[in-house]
């Protein structure tokens, strides 16, 4: 993911404080759905993660993702979205895993009917809009921004710890070696 710190690096050099907004390279991700579950739900959660990670696998095979291409989401998050052939294979990881999710009484709390797939380069925050459009020099650039390889799956909070931009983690389940 070489060029994702490549196009982080360049928004420093526009304006440092851009640092804040940055996801660090350690914490990229794709997220497939939220759920809501109580605490003492997580058990029941953790075995429909590890369940999801192993059928999805099987039915799909390893999932190697290419990105490409820059876009925001309300002109306050900086994305890139998965090449074709990546995007079909990360929906239908999705929807296996919402499906097993839902044998085990959890519903998706998604509030959009498509699955749009996509990983976080930055997002700026409500003290942050002032840096709005400074970014935009790199949209609908096609740059490819390299192969993501998930080991694992995660189900993580909704509350993000500000000194790292990342959720909170509460399980994980590898994905079977193939």
């Amino acid at each position: 993911m070489k060029n994702v710190n490549r196009i982080q690096q360049k928004l420093l050099e526009i304006d440092e404080r851009f640092n804040s907004t940055l996801q660090k390279i350690t914490a990229l991700h794709i997220t497939f759905d939220i759920f809501y579950f109580e605490r003492d739900e997580l058990p029941k959660a953790k075995i429909a993660l590890e369940n999801a990670a192993a059928t999805s696998a099987e039915h799909f095979g390893p999932l190697n993702v290419t990105f490409q291409g820059i876009q925001t989401f309300n002109d306050r998050v900086l994305i890139s979205r998965p090449m074709l052939g990546s995007e079909i294979v990360l929906t239908q990881y999705q929807k296996k895993t919402n499906e097993i999710f839902k044998l085990y009484g959890f519903t998706p709390l998604s509030k959009y009917q498509i699955y749009k797939p996509h990983m976080t380069i930055a997002e700026m925050k409500n003290g942050e809009t002032e840096l709005m459009h400074e970014w935009d020099f790199l949209l609908n650039n096609k740059t490819i921004l390299g192969n993501f390889i998930p080991k694992k799956m995660q189900l993580c909070s909704t509350e993000i710890h500000p000194e790292d931009l990342y959720y909170p983690v509460l399980a994980e389940a590898d994905f079977p070696e193939s």
